[in-house]
């Protein structure tokens, strides 16, 4: 198995799972290990600072969200919950240092163990997260630079005989490995409209789908 790379923003909930009071970790334990779904983590979060206070103050959010991800992880890897919380444990010292520094390793594996071995947490926002990130790009953000070509006669000291309107649209992308890349693309006038038509179009598509999906009292995520 290639070595594990938390994601950034799972880091904080790691590390916080280890700087919970012992009792603090058991009360957490016991309400993953009834099972737990809910279509959001900020929902799940209020449920259970509602029903379990020594759950208040402490990064909830930012645990089951770890946890849920690490669950899944898991599972697709066919290792054991040992193993794998050690990878864990490994990742987050390379991956962050800093905050590695303040977390005790032992404890971390240990209780990271007894998790991966209670009922997986569900979460259908983290679920929808995942399925968008199952691409081989996924689109970061887009620019279109517009200027005038010319077009020079035999002597490049007489003005120019023609010119023309270009437009390059530059698309920016994160890759399936996270690097950030771009291409450009040059398009004329009549080019540009037709890509605002196909727009256009996906956005119509997009509307339809919502109605269907409201009708069929399915939520839709952003």
């Amino acid at each position: 198995m290639p070595r594990l790379s938390i994601p950034e923003r799972h880091r904080a909930g790691v590390a916080a799972l280890a700087a919970l009071p012992e009792g603090t970790f058991v009360d957490f334990l016991n309400v993953v290990k009834k099972g737990l779904s809910a279509d959001t983590a900020t929902e799940l979060t209020a449920r259970l600072e509602k029903g379990v206070p020594s759950l208040r103050g402490t990064n909830l959010l930012g645990m089951l969200v770890a946890v849920e991800s690490m669950q899944s992880i898991q599972k697709d890897a066919h290792v054991s919950p040992e193993t794998f919380s050690t990878d864990i444990c490994d990742a987050l010292e390379e991956d962050s240092p800093k905050l590695a520094k303040n977390v005790k390793a032992e404890v971390l594996k240990r209780r990271i163990a007894k998790i991966l071995k209670a009922k997986a947490i569900h979460l259908t926002s983290e679920k929808i997260k995942e399925i968008r990130s199952e691409v081989e790009r996924s689109f970061c953000k887009a620019r279109i630079l517009t200027d005038v070509r010319t077009a020079f006669g035999e002597s490049p000291e007489q003005a120019p005989s023609g010119m023309t309107i270009l437009h390059n649209l530059q698309i920016r992308y994160h890759d399936d490995s996270g690097r950030h890349k771009e291409f450009y693309v040059a398009l004329d006038g009549d080019e540009l409209n037709d890509l605002k038509e196909v727009i256009e179009r996906a956005e119509k598509k997009g509307k339809t789908l919502e109605r269907m999906l409201a009708k069929a009292n399915c939520r839709l995520f952003e």
